[in-house]
């Protein structure tokens, strides 16, 4: 079973195995194994992950592969120091990196997708799933999905408040009557009949 290992400790077990540094921007540095045919992006973090130093041996030691795909899924793993980044292509994991805070997820993931396949960040398109203990999953999407239907709420009293103001102005209503009326301001009156 692989521990978490302070990166030093990993770049001296990297450059012992004939690994060297290829390229050193961004959050990651991108290391090259000996034949110089296999490439993978290491987080520069005092601390490494299990599940990135696991990817590590399995990509650059024993020369695994990484492929190219449009649409990248990511399932975000709490540990002690932030999260593990888990990086999919269909049900194939193709690699880990790490970040401290869920909202840094995203550019980790494509930083790390640009280093190990060329290409800039901005070029992949990643889907971030968090991994959460038990209910917490399903409150969570329980709360994504009530502000979704607030959201949808919202705009469909936006769009009925529109028709009855037209309907209002268009039976001789002034903007005053009908903001007395919808119990709005004048101003919002003005906004629903000329949008």
């Amino acid at each position: 079973m692989v521990k978490a290992m302070k990166l030093r400790d990993v770049e001296s077990a990297l450059l012992g195995q004939g690994c060297k540094v290829l390229s050193d921007r961004g959050p990651h540095t991108k290391w090259g194994c000996r034949c110089g045919a296999h490439t993978v992006p290491a987080p520069r973090h005092s601390v490494v992950s299990p599940g990135v130093s696991k990817h590590w041996h399995a990509s650059v030691v024993l020369n695994g592969g990484v492929v190219a795909v449009s649409a990248y899924g990511v399932t975000a793993r709490r540990w002690a120091h932030g999260w593990e980044l888990h990086l999919f292509d269909g049900d194939v994991e193709i690699g880990v990196t790490q970040c401290r805070t869920l909202a840094s997820a995203e550019r980790m993931a494509r930083d790390y997708l640009a280093l190990g396949l060329g290409g800039e960040p901005e070029d992949f398109t990643v889907v971030i799933t968090p991994e959460l203990d038990g209910s917490l999953a399903t409150e969570a999407e329980a709360a994504r999905r009530a502000v979704r239907d607030a959201a949808l709420a919202q705009r469909d009293a936006a769009a009925r408040s529109r028709v009855v103001a037209r309907r209002l102005k268009a039976a001789g209503l002034s903007g005053a009557d009908i903001a007395a009326v919808l119990k709005i301001s004048a101003q919002r009156v003005s906004q629903l009949v000329n949008s």
